[in-house]
């Protein structure tokens, strides 16, 4: 089993399952936010009325929640949820491929400070999840199954710049350059061909590289962000007191829609895929975020 852990862990690394614990705080920023959407709405009706004669005509991305003013500071600060699944195969010759289904989710926090057309970003996420591995056999053996119950911790750091010299009113290209790091303790316990087995291990992974997207907004009020990212990553394995270094590419693609409830505070949902050594995880998240400016 040891061995067997070894060839695998790669894969299982990178599956998430947590629970959300911060409903309270949630629910607090809603009500804030809800006392004066009405009063944006109203204005932002009167910006482009008969009677003014005009709609404004600066760049509409600098509505994003994430986005300064031109030439001016920013900050912002978001509560997440996020709710991933995936499906890894591992081998299992010469019987069938193993598969693990699993799901997971993370809360966070996460924070911006930006100045014109540059940004760092920062998110924090931890949680707790599980999965179950079933290795098949055929007779006289029977199907062997593990349960996977793991804690994880991890944070991630993007610097965005603003492409503003091809920008247009609905729509900027920006590059990134990303930073992520993550922790996780797992604890694998089932029965092996008759015999009780607990296994404990963990996982310290980084991965950097870059990335292209695009701000898209439709109106004052809401709009879309777009990009692609390519990393390297690299991931150390403790088992049994030994420590095995693994590097493999990872990317991932994701698509945010914001909406500005008032000229601060705003929701974002989004869609994520991500790769790692061809096996994809997808995923939904919604941040609660507020911005100054």
């Amino acid at each position: 089993m040891q061995a067997m852990n070894a060839e695998t862990h790669q894969d299982l690394s990178l599956s998430h399952k947590a629970k959300c614990t911060f409903t309270k705080a949630i629910a607090a920023l809603i009500a804030i936010t809800a006392f004066s959407s009405v009063a944006y709405a109203d204005e932002k009706t009167a910006e482009i009325t008969p009677a003014q004669g005009r709609v404004v005509e600066d760049s509409l991305v600098y509505n994003d929640p994430t986005v300064g003013n031109e030439n001016q500071w920013a900050a912002g600060i978001t509560l997440d949820y996020n709710n991933f699944s995936n499906t890894f195969v591992y081998p299992n010759s010469p019987y069938a491929d193993a598969t693990q289904p699993t799901q997971y989710a993370q809360s966070g926090i996460g924070a911006f400070v930006g100045y014109g057309d540059y940004s760092v970003l920062l998110n924090y996420r931890q949680g707790t999840g599980n999965g179950t591995i079933t290795y098949p056999y055929s007779a006289p053996w029977t199907n062997q199954t593990l349960n996977d119950n793991f804690t994880i911790s991890s944070y991630e750091v993007d610097f965005r710049w603003l492409l503003s010299s091809f920008q247009y009113r609905y729509f900027v290209p920006y590059v990134l350059y990303v930073y992520q790091s993550e922790s996780r303790n797992d604890t694998r316990t089932g029965s092996w061909f008759g015999t009780p087995l607990t296994q404990t291990d963990t996982s310290s992974i980084t991965a950097s590289g870059f990335g292209i997207g695009g701000i898209i907004p439709i109106s004052e009020i809401y709009g879309f962000r777009v990009d692609i990212r390519g990393t390297s990553v690299q991931d150390n394995f403790t088992y049994a007191g030994t420590t095995t270094q693994y590097t493999y590419p990872g990317s991932e693609s994701a698509i945010t829609a914001y909406y500005n409830i008032t000229k601060s505070s705003n929701v974002q949902l989004g869609y994520k895929t991500m790769t790692y050594q061809g096996y994809p995880v997808t995923g939904q998240y919604v941040l609660l975020g507020y911005t100054f400016r």
